[in-house]
């Protein structure tokens, strides 16, 4: 045969015989030995032998160990044990143990047909191992695909039994296999109509006649074993063996989701065509697939006439928005835009969009859902219109508030100012109750004023309150001493009452209370001639950290309609216009009231009736609180001289003002320095030892805001601040922050009480102390200490600037001249602004008092008082430009 043979000896090294016995067979022999039991495991996997061959040679080795130790290796290799005479018994023991044959030495003469034996036994082991892993491999296939298959397959014998299901019959159905085998079909697959909720013919027997695969119709339901239903569809097939019915196979599958989503379709179907919003598909090309109802009546087009079309042309082509976002083909998630669409007609409408992709199956297609805003968009420009006007009336307004304030605090300064001090002089009687009934009027004034600005604060949400501690008595006894009087002289009776149990010490806002009850006791006096005013607080709730206090003010006076309540606290109204005539006012103070009684927590009302008088009541909520030492306003109190006194610098273009301001100044003992515009502010500090400024904020040529700058600038790195103080008409909201960030120590609105002054005066140097500031840099390359050269050096400068200020001003005036001559209301506003405001840089009041005038004139398109303003401009600008010629050069 000359076939090799691989073989493992064990035992004695001695093996020619056994060799020679097996070469003779016609094998060609490459051995291998091993002696221990330890090395046989590695020699044995490494060497892929035919057979092992142990030669034993009386009790050298131990064959049972050999034994174990292949069995343990678990390698089925024959193997033959060659030894010395052994008994019958003793061969059973050794092919017990697992070897393959024993053969005697005196025998060996058969070895080579043994060998030969084993070797065709193992081969054929090997064979039928091979077939029977693939069988095995083949059933696991079967089993795992049967199992794994998502539809349910049922199979049964001739008799209409059950004898197997995969899984996918068991979750549909709900019976586990080991329940449902030998079942009959009909009672673990049990069908019923949908429609009528009728059980359908056995399937079986079904198949059975009709000796083919049948399939079950459409609205089919399968009742699963803890009774729920679902859809399915199925279909049945005989099995044959032989030309002979054996039994069933039923393939099933459950369609519930399916159907559900038909079913949803539907009604998104029915949904899209009763929808009121125009609803279209397109694939990725554009070409529309499907529209509803409402995309038909929106563009005019029959359904055939549309699904020809691309959805461009439904959008006017320089808004196809979706092409200018994303690539049409691409995914988009959420684009939402507005376009304008036109119809079959041409006629155009806008419509809001929103761009969704999606598959159908394996197509991408693309959800358009659009929206008819035509009105809507209309709505908005006269919204947004309406805004403009709104928000142009309202700068309006505020530049209106702004100029309104500036110019009449101003002389208002000089009025009280004159007043007070006049009252520190020797009077008469008369003379003096003249001036306090002048005070009275000149307050008043400011009183409006204020109201004007603080409703002013209020419409733009800007009124604010602050929180300190304060004497809730002593607040509310310095109220009532001036109504008092003022009830007094009336020949009315004033009382008041407060609760017991009111705390002494309270936080909030001490003067906007004040204002409140100031506001409410002076309406009662005003509008009341004969009988009594009366003022009770009492506490209406009192919790740990908190009080609310209810105030009750009433008189005996003209009284209210009732059809007049709801207008008292709107704004600039009173109950009726006999009323305005007669006791005059401006018709805020209550509705700034309402507002500020809110603010502080609380709420106010009214309970009337015409001709018996009235009754105020409102309620705020405070903290009770430790006394603290509130800012509240006190009357005047006649000033004493100071044994401090300083040199203070006035910086003020108005002549009035400064007359006022420094004499009450010196009547407290002060030294003052007076400068007419912030240029000269700057020398008089170059030359003099100031302890204080109060630089007013609009001055001609250089303002206060610019002297300031220099002042700074030329401070820094020195470690010295000169403390200036805002001494300015500007009063509206947000004024004092405005200052203090440009430079100001502190802010004093006019017009000033002579106490106010001087306190703030006071406060300040406290703060600062008083030095030697001569020397310290103004800035811009300037010093304190320059020689007039400096000086000059400055005034040129400035008076270039001004120059350029005035050369800019005619160039204005030439546009505004020919804005007029075409009768460009537009223009006329805009150039009418820009002038007034090149008028304040030049300090000419005049000039922007007109222009002022003329642009709320064009803003009101009113041409008459246009042509009005107009007349007076070039005569009072040329009287400007003499008047700065004769002051400069």
């Amino acid at each position: 045969m000359n076939c090799e043979l691989k073989i493992l000896f064990f035992g004695v090294n001695n093996v020619d015989l056994v060799c020679r016995t097996i070469e003779d067979f016609g094998y060609n022999i490459v051995s291998g030995y091993v002696h221990t039991l330890e090395k046989i495991g590695g020699l044995l996997y490494r060497g892929n032998w035919d057979i092992l061959i142990a030669v034993y040679q009386g009790t050298d080795i131990d064959l049972k160990k050999v034994a174990e130790k292949m069995s343990q290796l678990e390698i089925e290799l024959p193997w033959i044990l060659v030894c010395d005479d052994v008994g019958k018994d003793e061969i059973l023991k050794f092919l017990d143990i697992g070897c393959s044959d024993v053969i005697r030495k005196d025998e060996i003469g058969r070895l080579g047909f043994v060998v030969y034996r084993l070797l065709a036994e193992a081969e054929e082991n090997r064979k039928n191992k091979i077939i029977q892993e693939r069988l095995l491999s083949e059933k696991r296939k079967f089993e795992l695909t049967f199992g794994s298959i998502g539809d349910g397959i049922i199979r049964t014998d001739s008799d209409g039994k059950v004898v197997m299901m995969n899984n996918g019959a068991e979750t549909i159905t709900g019976w586990p296999a080991d329940l449902a085998i030998n079942k009959p079909l009909f009672e673990v697959f049990k069908i019923v109509d949908k429609n009528t909720g009728k059980p359908l013919d056995d399937l079986f027997n079904l198949a059975m006649n009709e000796g083919e695969t049948t399939g079950l119709k459409k609205d089919t339901i399968l009742i699963l074993r803890n009774n729920e239903e679902k859809y399915v569809s199925a279909c049945i097939s005989p099995i044959r063996a032989s030309g002979d019915i054996v039994g069933m196979v039923i393939v099933f599958r459950d369609i519930t989701r399916i159907r559900q989503a038909e079913e949803s379709l539907e009604r998104y179907r029915l949904l899209s065509e009763n929808a009121n919003d125009i609803i279209i598909f397109s694939n990725t090309d554009g070409g529309i697939i499907e529209i509803n109802s409402a995309a038909l009546r929106a563009y005019g087009y029959t359904r055939e006439e549309i699904l020809n079309k691309s959805v461009f042309e439904l959008v006017e082509p320089g808004n196809r928005t979706p092409v200018r976002i994303q690539p049409y083909n691409s995914d988009i998630a959420g684009i939402y835009y507005e376009a304008t669409a036109r119809r079959k007609d041409g006629s155009n409408f806008i419509v809001e969009v929103g761009l969704q992709s999606a598959k159908i199956g394996q197509n991408k297609v693309l959800l358009s859902i659009q929206r008819d805003i035509t009105e809507r968009k209309q709505t908005q420009k006269e919204l947004e219109e309406a805004r403009e006007r709104a928000e142009t009336a309202n700068l309006a307004k505020s530049e209106f508030l702004a100029n309104m304030s500036h110019e009449i605090r101003t002389p208002l300064n000089g009025m009280l100012g004159m007043i007070d001090l006049t009252l520190l002089t020797d009077l008469t009687e008369d003379q003096r109750d003249n001036l306090f009934t002048a005070k009275s009027c000149a307050t008043s004034l400011l009183n409006l004023i204020n109201d004007i600005l603080d409703f002013s604060k209020v419409e733009a949400g800007e009124l604010g309150l602050e929180n300190i501690g304060f004497n809730l008595k002593d607040l509310i006894e310095q109220v009532i001493k001036p109504h008092g009087i003022e009830a007094e002289k009336k020949g009315l009776i004033f009382g008041y009452q407060l609760d017991s149990q009111m705390p002494q010490s309270v936080n909030g806002d001490p003067n906007r209370l004040k204002q409140v009850l100031n506001n409410l006791l002076g309406n009662a006096i005003k509008f009341t001639d004969v009988g009594e005013i009366n003022l009770s607080a009492t506490i209406k709730d009192s919790r740990k950290g908190f009080v609310e206090l209810e105030f009750q003010i009433s008189d005996t006076g003209v009284g209210i309609a009732p059809e007049d309540m709801e207008r008292i606290f709107g704004t600039f109204s009173q109950a009726d216009n006999s009323i305005t005539r007669r006791f005059g006012g401006s018709g805020l103070g209550l509705a700034i009231s309402k507002q500020l009684v809110k603010m502080m927590g609380g709420s106010i009302r009214a309970e009337s009736e015409k001709g018996k008088g009235s009754t105020f009541y409102f309620t705020v909520k405070l903290v009770v609180g430790e006394l603290g030492t509130a800012n509240v306003r006190h009357d005047m109190e006649v000033p004493t001289k100071t044994d401090q006194p300083l040199r203070v610098l006035l910086a003020e273009d108005d002549e009035v003002n400064q007359i006022v301001t420094a004499r009450m100044l010196r009547e407290a003992g002060h030294i003052v320095e007076i400068a007419n515009n912030g240029m000269e502010a700057l020398h008089v500090i170059s030359k003099e030892d100031i302890d204080v400024v109060l630089m007013d904020i609009q001055m001609p040529g250089m303002d206060g805001l610019e002297a300031v700058r220099r002042i700074r600038t030329g401070e820094k790195g020195t470690g010295k601040r000169l403390p200036i103080i805002a001494f300015t008409a500007y009063a509206l909201q947000g004024d004092r922050e405005k200052y203090l960030a440009a430079g100001m120590d502190d802010y004093i609105p006019k017009p000033v009480q002579i106490n106010d002054l001087l306190k703030t005066l006071e406060r300040t140097v406290e703060e600062f102390g008083t030095r030697d500031w001569s020397g310290t840099p103004v800035g811009d390359g300037y010093c304190f200490e320059y020689e007039n050269a400096g000086y000059e050096n400055l005034l040129t400068e400035h008076r270039m600037n001004m120059e350029k200020t005035i050369s800019n001003m005619v160039a204005s005036m030439a546009f505004l001249e020919d804005a007029f001559d075409k009768g460009d209301l537009l223009l006329i506003e805009r150039h009418a602004h820009g002038i007034k405001k090149m008028s304040e840089t030049l300090g000419t009041g005049t000039i922007k008092n007109i222009m002022f005038k003329l642009e709320l004139a064009a803003r009101r398109e009113d041409l008459n008082a246009v042509a009005e303003q107009f007349s007076s401009i070039t005569e009072e600008f040329n009287k400007f430009r003499s008047q700065y010629s004769d002051t400069y050069y």
